[in-house]
């Protein structure tokens, strides 16, 4: 089984796939700061407006460009060129069954879920009000397309970006990202806001979050498709938790020349010394390791060969939290598609050779969470959908055999589980999935060396399916 992927549809002859935002809307997409923009006659390419929003404007038949034009009105691909912002609206939950598992009273206002359908074009949320009651939200717009991933902005905000279904022009579903805001104590999250400039490449996985080595930003990370050349980069956004705002412009990491085919990135912030460690593949296979410290990027460093690379499912990466032994963690479907783990010694800053988790053909995307002390867990579904997990230990450098969550029950999972950090309750972790049975949105949470649940997320998804669920909690 692999993820469940978007609708292809056709536009004449030509294939639209994840990403190729260009090539089915007839325009062109940002090049990498520094470069001069291609300019097609009679096509559209983003521009900056005030305040960093994006807008569009043409290719004259000289070849050069018309003014930008900064209205807010729609782009020929019909992703808002004024950053695509939608808004949940409340929309009744479905009643509680009887004998449900609740969550603690602790837990309200802080922890918030998302799902969707992977043929559906609303995103739906839910919010724990307490006394096992949700408060359920939709929005009409920017329907998940992959797991979302979330990272803690402030002490009480939560972010989540994820890939996002954009209509183009022809009713075809093109890929964009998509992000959103959590605060306790709140009753639904902000948006969904579209990030039209971010155009994911082929294929390419949910962007990587990462709080930046200042701890006042957050920074995402992705592979870019950068125009017509089907050629990819890895760029970096900034987002300002003061401001509220993204950055003006995408950032290009800097590649050695020639090199620009990249796979999907991975990252990880490490506390000390303050650092942002990039990884990502190359087209020629190699799995690439750069540093983000200071102000500037490392040279690239080889930390695996071509027989232990991966190519379309992006690394889980984390720092683990320890004085001492390894600090990097990193599970990946390697292209044999196999689970494989590796560690990178704390010292040395080596790479150990990958151990192979689970031999079966087409895992899917891991998930890893780290935990205090230099624990971690790792959460994944197997080839038949079945959502299983290990424990990792620090001073083997190892990991438990595979378990399911609930000793004696199997669950299946539509697609890819999200897991996250848990802050109340007396939790420490949170995995949250789409139930392939029964097609509820469901979780469960891990305190005290045990887990807890299934909990269910009362979302009604009226006729449609779900397949994508995810979920972030504040302290």
């Amino acid at each position: 089984m692999g993820m469940p992927r978007a609708n292809v549809r056709r536009l004449g002859a030509a294939a639209i796939s994840v990403g190729m935002l260009a090539a089915a809307a007839c325009i062109s997409l940002p090049e990498p700061p520094g470069q001069a923009p291609a300019c097609t006659a009679g096509q559209y390419t983003y521009c900056l407006c005030e305040g960093g929003k994006s807008g569009t404007r043409l290719c004259r038949d000289d070849l050069s460009f018309d003014a930008c034009k900064c209205d807010g009105a729609k782009d020929p691909s019909g992703i808002s060129a004024g950053g695509g912002r939608s808004r949940f609206e409340e929309v009744e939950p479905r009643p509680e069954e009887p004998g449900a598992v609740r969550l603690s009273d602790e837990c309200k206002g802080k922890i918030a879920v998302l799902a969707s359908a992977s043929n559906g074009t609303e995103v739906f949320a839910g919010v724990f009000d307490g006394s096992g009651r949700w408060k359920t939200a939709k929005a009409s717009s920017a329907a998940l397309r992959g797991t979302p991933r979330g990272v803690l902005v402030t002490n009480d905000t939560v972010m989540a970006v994820w890939r996002a279904k954009a209509d183009a022009a022809d009713g075809t579903d093109a890929q964009t990202t998509a992000w959103t805001t959590f605060k306790a104590g709140q009753s639904t999250l902000s948006g969904p806001e579209l990030l039209p400039d971010v155009v994911l490449a082929p294929g390419a996985a949910t962007p990587a979050l990462v709080t930046s080595s200042s701890g006042t930003d957050v920074w995402m990370y992705y592979a870019h498709r950068a125009g017509a050349s089907n050629a990819h980069a890895i760029w970096r956004r900034t987002y300002s938790a003061a401001t509220g705002e993204w950055n003006a412009a995408p950032e290009a990491i800097p590649l050695p020349s020639g090199e620009d085919r990249i796979g999907p990135p991975a990252a990880a912030a490490l506390k000390n010394p303050n650092a942002t460690v990039l990884v990502y593949a190359k087209n020629g296979g190699q799995v690439i390791e750069r540093t983000w410290q200071g102000n500037a990027w490392s040279s690239e460093t080889k930390i695996l060969g071509t027989s232990s690379s991966y190519k379309d499912s992006a690394p889980a990466l984390v720092a683990l939290e320890a004085a001492q032994g390894p600090d990097l963690l990193m599970a990946y479907v390697g292209t044999s598609k196999q689970l494989l783990v590796t560690s990178r010694d704390a010292q040395s800053k080596q790479w150990k050779a990958p151990v192979i988790l689970d031999a079966a053909t087409d895992a899917t995307s891991p998930r890893l969470l780290s935990l205090p002390g230099g624990r971690a867990i790792l959460a994944w579904t197997t080839p038949n959908d079945e959502l299983v997990y290990r424990s990792y230990d620090l001073a083997s450098d190892s990991f438990s055999n595979q378990s399911p969550f609930v000793a004696g029950q199997r669950i299946d999972a539509a697609s890819s589980p999200s897991l996250v950090r848990a802050r109340c309750g007396g939790a420490e972790a949170m995995v949250t999935y789409v139930n392939k049975t029964s097609g509820k949105v469901q979780f469960l949470r891990y305190g005290n060396q045990k887990w807890e649940g299934p909990f269910d997320v009362p979302i009604d998804p009226g006729t449609n399916a779900l397949t994508f669920a995810g979920a972030a909690e504040v302290p």
